[in-house]
């Protein structure tokens, strides 16, 4: 990929009510977006919100386990949201790690069965 990128904030920067240093914008690579090309093929998460941009996307690459997706990824949505008077990064991180041996034993077990 070469080309000129360009990136247009989607909130101007008075306006913006973020803590951080992030601001959301919509990039493009010689007319395509940026945005969509990373959450297509699991380099980036959708906005979690219901009517959020990108869901679709986002759904295709986990269904063909593309980029984090891959290997038994746990959205923060999902480990954050977990109730646990554990470390709710150390459970998700433990139950990522239960779901990629498992994955990979599902894996190889279909591939034994051929």
């Amino acid at each position: 990929m070469s080309g000129r990128v360009d990136c247009r904030p989607l909130v101007s920067l008075s306006a913006s009510t973020s803590t951080t240093d992030s601001l959301p914008a919509e990039c493009t690579l010689n007319g395509a977006s940026l945005n969509t090309w990373l959450v297509r093929y699991g380099w980036a998460l959708a906005d979690d919100s219901p009517a959020a941009p990108f869901q679709e996307e986002e759904m295709q690459a986990q269904q063909e386990a593309l980029g984090i997706w891959r290997d038994g990824f746990m959205p923060p949505s999902e480990w954050r949201a977990a109730a646990s008077s554990e470390c709710n990064v150390c459970s998700a991180r433990h139950e990522s790690i239960v779901r990629s041996k498992e994955k990979r034993q599902q894996t190889s077990g279909s591939q034994n069965a051929d």
